[in-house]
């Protein structure tokens, strides 16, 4: 079911987007500004999703975040040089003293899985942000800050947003709130408010998360041994992903401030 506009002119863009649907099991929105104007709005999908749809955006809200980041660096609240212990200094703990808030906002600081390597904790409860927390601070980075990357898909959230708060004394979704999305009118949350609830749409995977088999192949494909420190930070962040998406599914994930 097609629903939208598009500004005359436009049509062929309203096509391709149709075509490209045509064989989707899900359903899609579209969304152009040419030049500052609005020209199209399009959703497609079952009865009852439109272009007014929300849905969980999983990692944008990395890039929320960091703008969140940025808006302090900015305002000369927050050094992006400085030992992210100056802000948070229970975070200096198992040889963290020397991580930089930009390790963090680079994916550097080491830290990409909560149960990476032996110094990993297990994996804390979604929705238990302190609890997080906390685990990130007391853990050994499973290298040394600033000298490797690697994504860190369930982490940075929970390192920069408490950076955020520790900085501006407000969760990272009230800031994001209150001066990136206000400001500018935007329909985006860093935890959906319980009045919008009736506009999510529910989200599910066509393809079922990779076997173990498929993880180890893919590792033996980089050139990594199965116990090197990178290869037991990707297994472990494949896992906590895969539980992530199951809690996002709840009111209270999505809902959650991840």
């Amino acid at each position: 079911m097609l629903t939208g506009w598009v500004a005359p002119g436009w049509e062929p863009v309203r096509d391709a987007f149709v075509r490209g649907c045509a064989d989707d099991p899900g359903a899609a929105q579209l969304a152009v500004h040419h030049h500052g104007r609005p020209v199209v709005d399009l959703a497609a999908g079952p009865p009852g999703f439109g272009t007014d749809s929300v849905g969980v955006l999983m990692s944008v809200t990395k890039g929320l975040v960091a703008v969140c980041a940025h808006l302090l660096i900015e305002r000369g609240a927050l050094d992006p040089d400085a030992p992210v212990a100056r802000y948070w200094p229970e975070f200096a703990a198992a040889g963290k003293a020397g991580t930089t808030v930009a390790d963090l906002l680079t994916h550097r600081a080491g830290l990409p899985a909560f149960s990476a390597g032996p110094a990993g904790c297990g994996l804390p409860g979604l929705l238990d942000r302190d609890a997080r927390v906390g685990a990130l601070a007391t853990m050994r980075p499973v290298w040394e800050p600033g000298t490797a990357f690697l994504y860190h898909a369930l982490t940075y959230g929970h390192l920069v947003g408490e950076v955020v708060r520790r900085v501006s004394g407000r969760s990272v979704g009230a800031f994001f709130a209150a001066e990136v999305a206000g400001p500018l009118g935007l329909d985006l949350w860093i935890g959906l408010p319980a009045a919008q609830e009736h506009r999510f749409a529910p989200q599910f995977s066509v393809r079922p998360d990779p076997s173990p088999e498929q993880v180890a192949g893919f590792l033996a494909g980089l050139g990594l041994a199965p116990d090197a420190p990178l290869s037991r930070a990707l297994r472990a962040s494949q896992a906590e992903l895969a539980a992530a998406v199951r809690g996002l599914a709840t009111r209270e994930g999505r809902a959650a401030e991840l």
